[in-house]
């Protein structure tokens, strides 16, 4: 069975369309159940902030409001120099952070760690850096966020004969740290490209879906995640909930932590900072050029939630539009959620395959943060910017003297300014 028709409406032409839908499912409507179950009236603020956000990317996913046709200079370069530069540089820096950590998460398990010492070795493993180590968060952001997901499903695409060697490497040094979902960034470009590019057979991507679940799985058992008995006194939308099993746990973090983070951080916003806008002061970048303090909002809120961790690195992030709300009001919400929907529209009007394996990653992102910190710490501008001056010679030998020829044509700019790569 084919599953050109199970994943039509996967493909990156949708993708403001289905995030539109995923923000009113899943901060709309359980925001409604989060009110109903609570009385908590922060729950109705937050459906409301998500069917204005929802609404304004699917108005600006659909106009344009940039020049259709942007004709640019790009440097070519060849697959096998884009897997060189990415990966070699890439490679070193991952191996300086696991030599220099004071311990890898998953062998600690490995050794009989607890679920305690597992949790602070993994904010160790990156967050808790210091001195010049501080950085390395952000290099891991820049490059694993949206670099690495890109230039992985561009070579399979090409089929580029290290592909399977980048990705074996790339998926390890996921899931070393035990962090839940991580391992995603390495899955879902291979699953777009495999199934809504390739149109892959309905049964083996059944297969990968069952490998997934097993990773996330694993990674829930190792965390010790589930362990507690279940209070059923609770609300399900509440950080005092405890799920039993790993499974109940998975559950409740997915769907639930989500929703009623986004409502504790409303909550903080009003409680904690008088509802005072912070005005771009959440964002490193916005704070540097605004001469603002900087606000550490996520790790705020995380305390309100939880207390602060022992490292003192526990962070709550927030869907992008309750950033946005924080920062600058209801027109934040509005300015940012149109700069979404011009983004997914560029996206899917782009003849790049790669870039349309990413927009997953993209919109689970703004799903659970913020879209600055998306766009300039996780690397999907530099990605964008990557994309719009640059054109990646096929690493496929041409059958006729004129195939290499059409393929390049293939490569020229798109009406969006990205490179129409084939």
């Amino acid at each position: 069975m084919s599953t050109s028709t199970l994943f039509k409406y996967v493909r990156a032409q949708y993708a403001a369309l289905l995030f539109a839908l995923a923000l009113l499912a899943g901060y709309g409507g359980m925001g409604l159940v989060g009110y109903y179950e609570s009385g908590n009236a922060y729950y109705l603020d937050l459906a409301f902030l998500a069917l204005l956000a929802s609404g304004t990317v699917v108005v600006f996913s659909q106009i344009s409001l940039i020049r259709e046709t942007i004709i640019t200079p790009r440097v070519v370069i060849g697959v096998g120099v884009l897997f060189f530069i990415v990966f070699g540089v890439f490679a070193c820096f991952a191996l300086l952070v696991l030599a220099t950590a004071e311990a890898i998460p998953l062998l600690a398990w490995v050794s009989g760690a607890d679920p305690e010492t597992l949790v602070l070795l993994r904010e160790k493993f990156l967050k808790a850096r210091e001195g010049w180590q501080a950085v390395f968060p952000y290099i891991n952001g820049l490059f694993t966020g949206a670099l690495i997901p890109y230039c992985l499903a561009y070579f399979f695409l090409e089929r580029y004969r290290w592909r399977w060697l980048a990705f074996g490497a790339f998926l390890l040094y996921c899931i070393v740290f035990i962090e839940k979902v991580f391992f995603l960034k390495a899955m879902l470009p291979l699953l777009y490209v495999a199934f809504c590019v390739r149109e892959g057979r309905a049964s083996t991507f059944l297969l990968v879906i069952g490998l997934c679940l097993g990773i996330l799985f694993f990674l829930g058992v190792v965390s010790g995640f589930g362990t507690s008995v279940v209070e059923t006194s609770v609300p399900f939308f509440s950080n005092e909930y405890r799920p039993s099993g790993t499974f109940n746990f998975l559950a409740w973090r997915a769907i639930a932590v989500p929703v009623f983070t986004a409502a504790d951080a409303l909550a903080y916003f009003a409680e904690g900072l008088h509802s005072n806008h912070l005005m771009g002061a959440t964002s490193s970048l916005l704070a540097a050029l605004f001469g603002l303090e900087r606000v550490d909002f996520e790790r705020l809120v995380f305390a309100y939630q939880w207390g602060q961790t022992e490292t003192g690195t526990g962070s709550a992030n927030s869907v992008y539009f309750v950033d946005a709300y924080v920062n600058f009001g209801i027109w934040g919400v509005i300015f940012f959620s149109a700069i979404i929907g011009v983004l997914f529209r560029m996206i899917a009007r782009s003849r790049d395959q790669a870039l349309h394996a990413i927009w997953p990653l993209f919109a689970f992102g703004l799903y659970v943060s913020g879209l600055v910190g998306n766009l300039a710490s996780n690397g999907f501008l530099l990605v964008f910017v990557f994309c719009g001056m640059t054109q990646i010679r096929s690493a496929i030998k041409a059958k006729s003297p004129g195939a290499e020829a059409a393929h390049n044509f293939a490569s020229c700019a798109d009406a969006t300014g990205f490179p129409g790569r084939s």
